[in-house]
């Protein structure tokens, strides 16, 4: 250890002058080993706080004397290494922090610096690790009586050519569902009740799907096969009834509307007349069915029941266009 301004620390003490409790370091050691040194007390078994401690217990003058205090014998022995190894093992934990605090602070273009290993950090640095939170999602809003029933997109109108025949059919029958109840919303409900012509509102909603609906489902050109053209107009007209019937007994208003009114397709037998890769022919069973027992659709909507319950059986002809099929002639 080196002192600065030695000359502010000279003494003209000499050894007649020390107190008796003081000895000179030469005659208190002589020529006894430090262990028994340990046991005869006669070295101070105190570790100093700071270096000062040290500077004014000697100094470089009189660094052959050195005070003794007098602790009891019984407690003298080992303490020195005890300190010691406390003192050390508070230094390697104050390295470890300050390495850890030199690690964040430490700036991006910086040059690494060596630190710690990550046991003695984890040691010294205890706590829960904080794992990143997965980003909430939005579930899509599943079409049902109360969620109602939102417009497809075309992606989900097509049908893809990778289905089978019996899968064709009920992808069909499914795609009719959607059709008549597609726009049945609570957004559309009440623009519909805040507009003046509601009929012109309504009939644009289901003009709008089944441009939608023929566009994915259809052949292209499909406006010159009367049949496909009766399809699509009785699609539009059954479409603004039904949704109609769903805005008029949605919202739980009246005690007699226990649920919105819907309608679907029930698929039945399927029979396939004839297929290939590129289309194929098919004969469908289906009954219409509806909810109108459980609301007031009956009766706010005259002749919705008509045809319901009622099975019929109807040929359908698909083609392959791309990598989807599409309807290209439909009859009883």
């Amino acid at each position: 250890m080196s002192i600065e301004h030695p000359e502010l620390h000279k003494t003209n003490v000499s050894p007649a002058d020390l107190p008796d409790h003081v000895e000179r370091v030469d005659e208190a050691f002589d020529n006894t080993s430090l262990p028994q040194a340990h046991a005869e007390g006669l070295v101070d078994n105190q570790v100093p706080d700071h270096a000062q401690d040290v500077i004014e217990m000697a100094s470089p003058e009189t660094a052959n004397f050195i005070e003794r205090h007098q602790a009891p014998a019984r407690k003298r022995r080992g303490l020195l290494i005890g300190a010691s190894a406390t003192v050390a093992a508070g230094l390697i934990a104050a390295g470890a922090v300050f390495g850890v605090k030199a690690a964040i602070d430490q700036p991006k273009n910086s040059r690494p610096q060596p630190g710690p290993d990550t046991a003695s950090s984890a040691s010294v640095l205890p706590g829960p690790v904080e794992t990143a939170k997965a980003p909430e999602t939005k579930e899509p809003t599943v079409p049902s009586p109360e969620n109602g029933f939102p417009v497809p997109t075309a992606e989900q109108i097509k049908i893809p050519a990778t289905l089978t025949p019996e899968e064709v059919g009920r992808a069909f029958e499914q795609r009719l569902t959607a059709w008549v109840m597609a726009g049945a919303t609570k957004e559309n409900g009440e623009k519909w009740l805040n507009t003046p012509d509601k009929n012109a509102y309504i009939t644009e909603i289901a003009t709008q799907n089944a441009k939608l609906f023929t566009d994915n489902m259809y052949v292209n050109g499909w406006e010159s096969n009367q049949r496909l053209k009766n399809a699509a107009r009785s699609s539009i007209d059954i479409s603004v009834q039904h949704v109609r019937a769903w805005f008029k007994t949605s919202g739980h208003v009246w005690p007699e509307d226990k649920e919105p009114y819907h309608s679907w397709e029930e698929t039945g037998d399927i029979r396939v007349v004839s297929s290939s890769p590129d289309g194929g022919v098919l004969e469908i069973t289906s009954t219409s069915r509806n909810n109108a027992e459980k609301n007031r659709a009956s009766t706010v909507e005259i002749g919705i029941n008509d045809g319901v319950n009622k099975t019929i059986t109807y040929r359908l002809t698909y083609v392959k266009e791309g990598e989807t099929f599409k309807i290209s002639n439909l009859g009883k």
